[in-house]
């Protein structure tokens, strides 16, 4: 095969080792997966953040979640790949009040046993009780963003200090 037809691999090179694909390959073998894929399998949110895209959507006031089939589905592509990277729960929701989220990540470990699953959550009902039971569950990573409830109330250290106490 000619030089031309061929594409360095970015998945070779980070392994240290070299490699050319053939520009024929599928896209993922020339460029790599993704390193974090987000999943939104929940749409409800308990914030009305003016900042937000969705935050004035009566949309985002009720829970909907996403059809048990396209998730699996999009987990069984992901295994199909070798995915091994980040699935976070989120974009504009509240993930932790999906009432199948439990469900959903027991399903991600054994669908996608390599991958690293990450709650992003506003924290509002995240309790010690809760953050281990993630855990327990798989999630690797959790992210609080702590927004004030009122946008012209700036954060302060005495708001944190009572949210983790």
């Amino acid at each position: 095969m000619s030089d031309a037809l061929m594409t360095p691999s970015p998945a070779a090179s980070d392994l240290g080792r070299s490699a050319c694909v053939p520009s024929s390959a599928p896209v993922w073998e020339r460029v790599g997966l993704p390193r974090h894929v987000e999943v939104e399998t929940s749409q409800y949110c308990n914030r009305r953040c003016m900042w937000c895209p969705n935050g004035e959507r009566p949309v985002r006031h009720r829970q909907e979640l996403m059809d048990w089939a396209l998730f699996t589905g999009v987990l069984r592509e992901l295994s199909g790949l070798g995915y091994a990277g980040w699935l976070a729960f989120h974009n504009y929701n509240e993930p932790l009040l999906n009432p199948r989220l439990g469900e959903e990540l027991d399903t991600v470990r054994v669908m996608l046993p390599a991958a690293r699953p990450a709650i992003f959550t506003n924290g509002d009902v995240l309790t010690a009780d809760r953050l281990h039971e993630l855990v327990e569950r798989g999630v690797r990573y959790v992210r609080v963003t702590r927004y004030p409830h009122r946008a012209d109330t700036p954060p302060s250290a005495d708001s944190v200090n009572r949210w983790i106490s």
